[in-house]
């Protein structure tokens, strides 16, 4: 009797074991299937709905591992691993990148098979059970830059055939092994430099990739390492395309105070054409200037990303003038003339830098000093020699602008900065009298309805310390040609002001980044 009771209690133990380790992956599978998509996580349906993922979490906490073989035990770890990731980030979400929580890999600790550890300390249990090279191409850390994600639990029986498959993905993916055949080198993922001695003892990255790659990598090529993109893995988070530094952030979302990565450049045009034939005289109060009066200008910069938190570039402005009857075109003003009525030229040049001097997550500095290269810019009377029928082109000096840039992510689909500059204009004599300090105040908000297209609303305080100012609000939409290349649309009013105009303004913007 008491060996009937035995075995009996045996069978209902193993049978128990084998019902959890049946039931955790039975549940992980259906869990991922419902919310992977493409390789990305539906983090937003997830977080409505979270109490799936919350009870995997407990049975990840309570697993026993005793008993197990070697195949159960890594697939345990691992289906471990990407669903405390994404039980991690919903715990914050929304939220731009993982990078965002603090110690999200370090510091934080889950119970795992009933011992307590950080998501590091659980990759290196892995790895120190069971040294495998591939686990790399299937551990899931919440960013772009991983291998993607599976709609799928890994499973002891399927475990060997997954490894491999999910390996060879990523291998012969040409975003993740950048092959350049012209230039006879090689862009590796920087999970070969951050993990060198795993693949070390795998023969070298070379033998390593060429195991799983169809096309081999020849022995002559080098190799280098292309920055990691840290943006979250997110199924409806609309910023997607080129990312644009290691935060995560990505061209959608890239604002003038967004920092280029090391060795990004980044080429942009902006258009801003003004028209008036009202002006705010020194009680605030519109008058009709008798004529109508245009200035266009064309902004050309490039930058380049330095250093993580320096960025250097180059400024140029081309600007057009007109003056004409108030029923005349504004688009008088695109002829370029150089008449009584109407001058143009390339205005300034100069240098600008853009750094991060704070620790403070979205605010960044930007200096920018530009040189006169025309004589007699503003049309003075008080210059001699020269023809003082000539229109006002621009300030007559140098010109320094001071500008603090912030910025915010609003969850998935809004976007606020915020720019404070101080624009002082110094005159080319060092004439006091023909020196001064504005420092405008801009606000945008902007909504993102669809990965490609963002819209926006504006609005900036611009007072002079000679006691003039002006307010002016627009509307602006921005629209992702490519991965690498905007248009940008705005319209603005001015609409209050003191000794100043009463016009509007019609814009184009283009932004290229490499």
């Amino acid at each position: 009797m008491t060996r009937i009771l035995l075995t009996f209690v045996f069978i209902l133990v193993a049978n128990l074991t084998f019902s959890q380790v049946d039931n955790f992956f039975i549940q992980t599978d259906d869990f991922l299937s419902k919310h992977i998509e493409n390789g990305l996580v539906n983090y937003k349906k997830i977080a409505e709905q979270p109490e799936d993922l919350a009870a995997l979490v407990g049975q990840i906490a309570n697993y026993n591992l005793a008993g197990k073989i070697q195949n159960e035990q890594v697939a345990f770890y691992i289906n471990a691993y990407n669903l405390l990731v994404i039980h991690s980030i919903i715990g914050s979400y929304p939220i731009q990148s993982p990078n965002d929580i603090k110690g999200f890999f370090t510091v934080q600790r889950h119970r795992v098979a009933r011992v307590s550890m950080t998501l590091n300390e659980l990759e290196k249990e892995l790895f120190n059970k069971y040294p495998n090279a591939e686990y790399h191409f299937v551990l899931v850390c919440g960013a772009k830059g991983c291998p993607p994600i599976i709609p799928e639990a890994y499973t002891p029986d399927k475990l060997s055939a997954q490894l491999q498959r999910q390996t060879r993905l990523a291998l012969n993916n040409n975003d993740f092994t950048q092959v350049d055949a012209a230039k006879t080198s090689v862009k590796l993922s920087q999970i070969f430099n951050w993990y060198k001695a795993d693949f070390n003892k795998e023969g070298g990255w070379r033998d390593f990739i060429n195991r799983y790659k169809t096309v081999p990598i020849p022995d002559h090529y080098k190799a280098s390492y292309y920055d990691y993109d840290w943006s979250i893995n997110d199924v409806s988070s609309p910023v997607l395309g080129q990312k644009i530094n290691n935060s995560g952030r990505t061209l959608q979302t890239f604002t003038a105070g967004t920092l280029l990565r090391n060795g990004q450049i980044e080429a942009k045009v902006f258009n801003n054409l003004y028209t008036q034939t009202q002006f705010f005289n020194d009680q605030r109060q519109r008058q009709d200037q008798g004529t109508r009066s245009n200035f266009f200008a064309s902004i050309w910069s490039v930058m380049y990303g330095l250093q993580p938190n320096l960025n250097v570039g180059i400024e140029a402005y081309v600007r057009s003038t007109s003056n004409r009857v108030p029923n005349s075109s504004p688009l008088d003003v695109l002829r370029f003339q150089n008449s009584p009525e109407a001058r143009s030229a390339l205005t300034q040049i100069g240098p600008k830098i853009k750094y991060a001097p704070f620790r403070v997550k979205g605010l960044s500095v930007q200096t920018t000093l530009l040189f006169p290269l025309v004589t007699d810019l503003q049309g003075r009377t008080d210059i001699e020699d020269l023809n003082n029928n000539r229109p006002y082109l621009d300030h007559d000096g140098y010109q320094l602008f001071q500008q603090f840039f912030y910025d915010k992510l609003i969850g998935t689909s809004f976007n606020l900065f915020a720019e404070a500059t101080a624009f002082v204009r110094i005159d080319r004599r060092f004439d006091k009298n023909n020196t001064g300090i504005t420092t405008p105040l801009k606000g945008f908000l902007s909504y993102f309805p669809t990965p490609k297209i963002t819209t926006y609303a504006m609005t900036e305080f611009a007072p002079n310390w000679n006691g003039s100012f002006y307010a002016q609000s627009g509307l602006g939409a921005k629209y992702q040609l490519t991965k690498n290349f905007e248009a940008e649309l705005l319209y603005t009013n001015f609409w209050l002001g003191r000794n100043g105009g009463a016009g509007q303004t019609f814009n184009l913007g283009m932004r290229y980044l490499y």
